[in-house]
């Protein structure tokens, strides 16, 4: 029976949270109106989704990279993993769906990929495809890899606000800023938003990872 150190991967999220909800903690006091002077105001609630955005993106960087570490310091062969597993390691190592037409390289790349699966032990590549946003999809298929329970669009968050329909405005808010739009509208009411709902997804996710852990999704057997 293969056994995970949940504890201590419990232990490196709860403190890297923490950091996390400190930092959203100074960027809601930053964004209180009558704390500063109006134009000074008006430039840090104007960015701070920005910086919320970021520390949501490194958040599921983190946590998966923690959670394939903690996978990884228990020996395994590929074949012991799911087929979403298997399928992504194949496709960061070897780039398997777009392999050569020439015959060749098709059959170097075979050999390749037969002495991957006779290895006694592989170590899970940390390479995660966030693209150029985390969105709700993005998230969802990096979590199906692992078979992490995926998330619902209409998955409640705080008050009436959608797990889709917060990241979907988050983003559209940190990308019209990023790009230079200076017509976007930012409230201290979105700062907080944006903020207490982060709190809350970061909780939620380790929840899910850990219940990964715990029922090792990963493994076929």
């Amino acid at each position: 029976m293969k056994n995970y150190d949940i504890d201590s991967f419990q232990a490196t999220m709860q403190e890297d949270i923490r950091w996390r909800k400190e930092q959203l903690t100074y960027i809601k006091q930053n964004a209180v109106i009558g704390s500063i002077p109006e134009p000074r105001l008006e430039v840090i609630v104007r960015y701070s989704p920005v910086l919320i955005y970021a520390l949501f993106e490194g958040f599921v960087t983190k946590i998966t990279t923690e959670y394939i570490n903690t996978i990884n310091r228990v020996p395994s062969r590929i074949s012991e993993y799911i087929d979403n597993v298997i399928n992504h390691e194949l496709e960061v190592q070897y780039n398997y769906h777009k392999l050569s037409t020439k015959v060749d390289e098709r059959v170097g790349a075979a050999h390749d990929i037969k002495e991957f699966f006779y290895k006694p032990t592989v170590h899970l590549s940390q390479k995660i495809e966030t693209a150029s946003n985390v969105n709700l999809k993005v998230l969802n298929s990096i979590l199906k890899v692992y078979g992490i329970e995926t998330i619902e669009e209409r998955e409640p968050l705080l008050g009436d606000v959608k797990f889709a329909g917060y990241l979907h405005k988050l983003l559209r808010v940190r990308n019209s800023i990023a790009h230079g739009e200076v017509t976007v509208k930012v409230t201290v009411e979105d700062v907080d938003s944006f903020a207490n709902n982060l709190e809350y997804i970061f909780d939620f996710l380790e929840e899910r990872y850990l219940k990964s852990l715990k029922n090792k999704t990963f493994l076929a057997v």
